[in-house]
């Protein structure tokens, strides 16, 4: 059934028109759905109902025309990556630090690698004295003894003194000191023995008597490798004639061009101008 109705809404508006229910309960509880307060209710009696239902309503603005959707942009195609920025910088500074210790530790591996080693040096040889007078028992205390080694230049005295050539080709004392012991028995057998702390291991040396009243004498010797750091060297025999008076300019001549220890040793040296030996 068709009814017209006259009713207020929340906003004191009066709104009028037209619906369809069984009843006029049914009309009235539309009317409350919609909020509406009814004023006035009752049947249609004026014809058919309109092809649509008119609702009085406030006006409204104008709807505003929807702006037109631009285009979408057509896709760029994305760029490829860079090479920096696959780099996985975490693994790169791990692998980076982790190489500087390694290298740190072969640089204290390589330290002490080429650190100076302790070296004993055990020699052995026979020397003989030819003299026509007895020499005094303290003789064996006044030679001078000297071990020369080519790498590093330096010359081992018997007191310990170790001298190295400079510049000039002369050897001079340095604040190094070595331990040696030279015994020298009574038919001239002797054992010389020199502990110092040197950078390679020697294979050979030249080993140096300079005697008061005998001609100075110099061997080469080749050392071999023996327990622990010990290197070992045997001389060969040596003998020492006593010099004459009338050699003595001829010695001369021959130690300028005969290596010898250095003058300035404590020990003592001999003097072709001095006295003979003690007897």
């Amino acid at each position: 059934m068709r009814y017209r109705f006259i009713a207020r809404g929340e906003d004191g508006g009066q709104k009028t028109g037209f619906l369809e229910a069984a009843d006029e309960q049914g009309a009235r509880e539309q009317l409350q759905r919609r909020r509406l307060q009814v004023t006035r209710l009752e049947v249609d009696q004026s014809g058919p109902p309109p092809a649509r239902q008119a609702v009085a309503t406030k006006p409204t603005s104008p709807t505003k025309p929807t702006p037109p959707v631009p285009p979408k942009p057509a896709s760029v195609k994305k760029s490829e990556p860079s090479l920096l920025s696959m780099l996985d910088w975490r693994r790169l500074g791990l692998a980076f630090v982790t190489l500087l210790v390694l290298a740190g530790i072969g640089a204290i591996l390589w330290k002490r690698a080429a650190r100076d080693k302790d070296y004993r040096l055990h020699l052995s040889g026979h020397l003989a004295l030819v003299s026509r007078q007895e020499l005094g028992a303290d003789y064996p205390d006044r030679i001078q003894l000297g071990l020369r080694l080519k790498r590093p230049e330096w010359q081992i005295d018997r007191d310990g003194s170790i001298q190295e050539r400079g510049e000039d080709g002369k050897f001079h004392r340095t604040q190094r000191h070595a331990k040696v012991a030279f015994q020298l028995g009574v038919e001239g057998d002797y054992t010389m023995e020199v502990q110092t702390s040197l950078p390679s291991t020697p294979d050979q040396i030249t080993f140096l008597v300079d005697a008061p009243g005998f001609p100075p004498k110099q061997k080469e010797v080749k050392l071999t490798a023996g327990p622990g750091q010990e290197l070992q060297g045997q001389i060969e025999p040596i003998t020492l004639h006593r010099l004459k008076k009338r050699e003595t300019r001829a010695s001369a001549a021959t130690q300028e061009t005969t290596p010898s220890l250095d003058s300035n040793s404590s020990l003592p040296k001999y003097d072709p101008e001095g006295p003979e030996p003690d007897t």
